[in-house]
């Protein structure tokens, strides 16, 4: 840089860059090139930077110049500076329009979000954001940000306003007089307000309504002529053609330098009274900075006259303002006039994209005025008085002078086709598809037809009339481009991406230098997970255009294709910034963070496609399934909705869509999608209504879950969904006897392996061992998931040992300990089994494993060992009882249990077994009996005591559980680390410091350095134990070290060097809390002491009232809202602070 600027030039660029430094006192959130005050100088002779000795520009050049050198400067600066004060929200925002500078689209959305979830009324954000989907093209997204401001912030009208242009945009014209209507309400002397009312009333085609509106803002605004513009325009849409020109004459006598003249010759274009046009288009023509159709509408008004010098003067004129087509169309009708077809030719050979179309179409149009000259004259006129309203945006007279032009030229091709685009840009959907399908019955062979057809049912969300327009066209021509893309970009976006390549690789070999099937099938490769294929594309037309340079897109399919996704990663980073919505680049991104599990980023990547592809069925689904399987069922639910809109009532979608909603809890939401899939009769039908069966068990309806499931099966007896979702329902309802006479009846009428498992758990239940011996031994020995495996084997052995067949159950548990992996738990029902089927060596190996973990819990099982292996009923019994509750049978597990004891009263190991089973079943008295007893037999076992505490929770005797919690903690073994976490969690959150500071250092002692455990602990000895200060700041220090990245342990040690006076390192920590979670109260909290303390109130005072309005209910409010009371006097000292708050 040295060699490029000078030294005072340096100078001030040293300046400039210091006066961004997110540490200077004047830190700004904007660029330095979008100050206001800069844009202000620039009106001056001298500037900011006059008293530097240097100019503007030259600084700005400088700042530029360092930005090419190092363009990740400014993202780094901007984060630098929202990261030091999570509060300032315009630096948040300026965050996030740098993350959209440098392309990064699902970054600049988070932090738009997360400055609205800051401040949901912080309005640059919100026009941020929604100018973001705006621009992607998800209109529905950016009108939800704006309708949601609105809701929040019912005073701002800027939001009503800009809702309103965007339902205009999409033709919403309705939804855009609705909102408008509410802005009138708001502001009632807001003469724009009501003009804009009338404008949309008048598109809505609610003229008396529009008329009103328009009188009310020419009242309020009598000095304004765009009311009686758009009074003429009501006029004009009743052809009421004398009140229009009426009203347009008066604006003109009224205001003469506005637009009145140009309206006022159009409209005398629309009656043919040319005289009177070509003298109003003489005065629009005399203002300055002229319109485009005043030039045009003068020389139609001359060829009108026959003046054919002044036609061709005023087209060179229109062609230098840079309307070429405009002025090719006049000038060819004047030369149609002539009757010269050279002239003709010439004028279109100077537009080659539509010289063919255009040569071909005036040959018509010269063929049928050949033998009748004089009508050449007026057929020129028609054709130019359609450019010229097409142009002014009067659709409805264009359609009329078309229909003119058809008249005169019946068999025209041209003059049908725009007709048609007369029509549909009048509004006219019938009378557009009307004489498209008439066209393309008259004309069969012609591919512009069947694909324009073709792309206006597309325009109206017929995919399916629109596949069949262009499908039947390319089985009869084969080589036919456009409809080839048509029918490849249908099945592109409905998904079926094999169909899609099939149709697009014969487009592409025949028009490698076409830009849109070689896209196109890319996107199709891509999307099918083909990136060598799509590589190999890439690498076609490199060779078949030499002049072909690959750009980021292409480079990344390269990288891909060699295995190099970090690389390809790479190319389409440096894409993004250049073109920050490109779909193609969005999916490849998603795909390759998809293929190294990033599954969440490219959910992200996924979903700007989907904005920028709001009609592509394939585009959603995408972001739907990879959001489910990255855990954001929200997301997924979404994207399925914006699916289910595109194809409504699709059966697959509608069952997916469904699954996603049950996974929120939205159990309606489910049920009306699952209503929604119009399912065909039979097995469609079966379908939707078994899920609805599942949906209602999930809810807590058994019964009707069972009603509905038993519903299916008089269809279908052997529905496998319905026949689960009985079971389960007879489970919930403990009915047994029903669950076991039902699967029996299904097992006779069909032999059906798959109720192996359901029946000889079912037998085993029943004890009727030696048909659950023979069902379960099938069921193992078909499953194929080692959970499965595990547990059928098991459940085999159990009814082996009540047969009497100890070796076949040895085998078994051997088959179980062999299918069994690490994270399945060792469980006393397998040194049991052991035992019983006369392998206590074995069983004993056990104990030794469970003891390591759960001691207590192995020496119940010593204890019991001389009874059950003494009795072999009472050892059925209790494995019976073991799988009952495995099972989730519940109650019958109690009775079983129950039963057991009564051969062994007073043995821990059942009274536990018991009680826990009776708690699973509600049976919640005699689980306290039975608990109580256990304590009374085993007042030494924390176990005990945790059983009875968790029984009392579900009692809702919170404080006797607690009491039995705390009597638990010192008993506990220091393996039992989880369990005396989770009591020590229990007992801070009951407000019981004391034990809970004994609790977690019983955690520490058993585990050293548990990062959760040292946190808790810290922010309890810094909140309720002063003199523990330096060891608290030693803990959090320790847990911050071993995690990093939790938010709740970097705030712990923020808030503890705060107590500790530490401000500047509490802050930093503080800092980091907040960014690496959501906007969170307490942290806000917390942050804004920290600044309190270092006397910058300003910052405190918004941080604070963040936290508050995040979580008003926060515990710390009170002292927030007084701290509040005292920042508000500014004249005040800053408030003291404890010493020692409570958290």
């Amino acid at each position: 840089m040295r060699t490029l600027l000078s030294s005072s030039v340096a100078l001030a660029l040293a300046l400039a860059l210091a006066a961004l430094s997110p540490f200077g006192a004047s830190a700004h959130a904007d660029p330095l090139d979008h100050w206001p005050s800069l844009d202000a100088q620039r009106a001056l002779k001298g500037g900011l930077f006059t008293a530097w000795g240097v100019s503007q520009p030259s600084v700005l050049s400088a700042i530029r110049a360092v930005a090419r050198t190092d363009p990740e400067r400014d993202l780094r600066d901007r984060k630098q500076r929202a990261d030091w004060d999570p509060t300032d929200l315009a630096a948040a925002d300026a965050l996030g329009l740098a993350y959209r500078r440098h392309g990064l689209v699902p970054e600049a959305v988070a932090q738009f979000r997360r400055a609205l979830a800051l401040d949901p009324a912080f309005l640059r954000s919100r026009l941020n954001l929604f100018d973001l989907l705006r621009e992607a093209g998800s209109t529905d997204l950016a009108a939800r940000e704006l309708v949601e401001g609105i809701r929040l912030q019912p005073t701002a009208l800027v939001l009503r306003r800009m809702l309103a242009d965007l339902y205009v945009e999409v033709r919403r014209y309705k939804d855009a007089a609705a909102v408008l209507r509410e802005l009138v309400a708001a502001a009632p002397g807001d003469a724009e307000a009501h003009l804009a009312l009338a404008r949309a009333l008048l598109r809505a085609g609610e003229r008396e309504g529009a008329r009103a509106a328009a009188e009310r803002a020419a009242r309020l605004a009598p000095a304004d002529p765009a009311p009686r513009f758009v009074m003429a325009e009501v006029y004009r849409a009743a052809s009421n053609w004398s009140a229009a020109e009426s009203e347009l004459e008066d604006a003109l006598r009224t205001h003469p330098q506005s637009d009145a003249a140009r309206q006022l010759g159009l409209l005398h274009v629309a009656e043919g009274d040319y005289p009177a046009a070509r003298q109003s288009f003489k005065q629009a023509l005399a203002l300055p900075n002229p319109d485009v159709t005043a030039f045009a509408g003068a020389a139609v008004a001359a060829q009108a006259k026959g003046d054919f010098d002044a036609v061709a003067d005023l087209c060179r004129q229109m062609r230098r303002a840079g309307h070429e087509r405009l002025a090719a169309s006049i000038m060819a009708n004047a030369w149609l006039a002539r009757g010269d077809a050279t002239g003709i030719l010439a004028v279109w050979s100077a537009l080659p994209t539509d010289q063919h179309a255009m040569s071909t179409a005036y040959d018509g149009f010269l063929e049928a005025t050949r033998e009748a000259p004089e009508s050449a004259a007026e057929l020129a006129l028609q054709l130019s008085r359609t450019e010229l309203f097409m142009e002014a945006g009067w659709p409805q007279q264009a359609a009329s002078a078309v229909e003119a032009v058809v008249k005169l030229v019946p068999s025209s091709l041209a003059a049908a086709e725009r007709l048609a685009d007369c029509y549909a840009a009048a509004g006219d959907e019938a009378g557009e598809m009307r004489i498209r399908e008439n066209l393309a019955q008259k004309h069969p062979d012609n591919s512009a037809v069947a694909s324009r057809l073709a792309r206006a049912w597309l325009a109206r969300g017929n995919l399916a009339r629109a596949e069949e327009v262009s499908r039947d066209f390319v089985k009869r021509y084969y080589d036919d481009l456009e409809n080839r893309l048509i029918v490849g970009e249908l099945a592109l976006r409905r998904g079926d991406f094999k169909a899609a390549v099939a149709d697009l690789r014969p487009a592409f070999a025949r028009h490698p230098l076409d830009d849109r099937p070689y896209l196109l099938l890319l996107d199709s490769l891509v999307r099918s997970g083909e990136l060598v294929e799509a590589a190999a594309v890439v690498r076609n037309r490199q060779g078949a255009v030499p002049t072909f340079v690959p750009g980021p897109l292409e480079r990344a399919i390269l990288a891909a294709a060699e295995d190099k996704p970090d690389e390809a990663l790479a190319c389409l980073r440096r894409g993004f910034p250049r073109a920050p919505l490109d779909a193609h680049l969005r999916v490849l991104a998603g795909t390759l963070l998809e293929r190294q599990g990033n599954i969440a980023a490219a959910t992200a990547q996924f979903q700007v496609a989907a904005w920028r592809e709001p009609g592509h069925l394939s585009t959603h689904l995408l972001v739907a399934r990879t959001a489910a399987r990255a855990g954001l069922p929200e997301a997924a639910l979404k994207a399925y909705r914006a699916a289910l809109a595109i194809a409504p009532g699709a059966f697959d979608l509608a069952l997916e869509a469904a699954d996603a909603a049950a996974q929120l809890g939205l159990r309606s939401e489910a049920l009306a999608l699952l209503a929604s899939a119009r399912p065909k009769p039979g097995p469609q039908r079966r379908a939707i209504e078994a899920r609805s069966a599942e949906l209602f068990l999930l809810a807590g309806e058994p019964q009707r879950a069972r009603d509905a499931a038993q519903a299916v099966l008089k269809q279908d007896p052997a529905d496998p969904i319905a026949r689960r979702v009985v079971l389960w329902a007879c489970r919930e309802l403990g009915d047994l006897e029903g669950a076991l006479k039902l699967a029996e009846a299904w097992a006779k009428a069909a032999a059906a392996p798959e109720l192996d498992a359901d029946l000889g758990t079912l037998f085993l239940l029943h004890q009727r061992h030696r048909e659950a011996e023979e069902r379960l031994a099938a069921a193992a020995a078909a499953a194929e998931q080692r959970a499965q495996q595990f547990a059928l084997a098991k459940l085999h052995a159990v009814a082996c040992i009540a047969t009497g067949l100890p070796k076949k159950a040895l085998a078994a548990l051997d088959a179980a300990s062999d299918a069994r992996t690490a994270d399945i738990p060792l469980g006393d029902d397998l040194a049991i089994a052991y035992l019983a089927a006369g392998a206590a060596g074995k069983a004993e190996q056990i104990i030794q494993q469970i003891e390591k973990s759960r001691p207590t819990q192995a020496g119940w099982l010593k204890s019991a060992l001389s009874p059950l292996a003494a009795d072999r009923d009472l050892a059925t019994l209790t494995l019976a009882g073991y799988a009952a509750s495995a099972t989730g049978w519940r109650a019958k597990a109690a009775e079983l249990l129950r039963a057991a004891l009564k051969r062994a009263p007073a043995e821990p190991l059942l009274l536990h077994a018991e009680a826990s089973a009776q708690a699973d079943a509600g049976q919640l008295d005699a689980a306290i009996a039975s608990a109580n007893e256990l304590t009374r037999l085993c007042p030494a076992a924390g176990e005990a005591h945790l059983l009875l505490a968790r029984i009392l929770d579900k009692q809702g005797k919170s404080e006797a559980a607690l009491d039995a919690c705390a009597r638990a903690l010192p008993l506990l073994d220091k393996a039992a680390a989880a369990e005396r976490l989770a009591i020590a969690e229990r007992l801070a959150a009951a407000g019981r410091h004391q034990p809970a500071i004994e609790a977690y250092r019983f955690v520490l002692d058993a585990q050293p350095g548990h990062p959760i455990a040292a946190s808790r602990l810290a922010a309890l000895y810094a909140a309720h134990a002063p003199a523990k200060l330096a060891e608290a700041e030693d803990l959090a220090a320790a847990a911050a070290k071993a995690r990093p990245h939790d938010p709740a342990i970097r705030d712990t040690l923020g808030w503890t060097l705060l107590l500790a006076r530490k401000h500047a390192q509490a802050r930093a920590e503080l800092c980091a809390a907040i960014a690496l979670a959501p906007p969170n109260g307490l942290y806000l909290y917390h942050l804004g002491m920290v600044d309190l303390a270092l006397g910058r109130r300003d910052r405190a005072r918004r941080a604070l009232s963040m936290a508050l309005a995040l979580d008003p209910k926060l515990p710390e409010a009170e002292t927030a809202r007084s701290t509040l009371k005292l920042l508000e006097n500014p004249q005040a000292p800053p408030p003291r602070k404890p010493d020692h708050p409570a958290k």
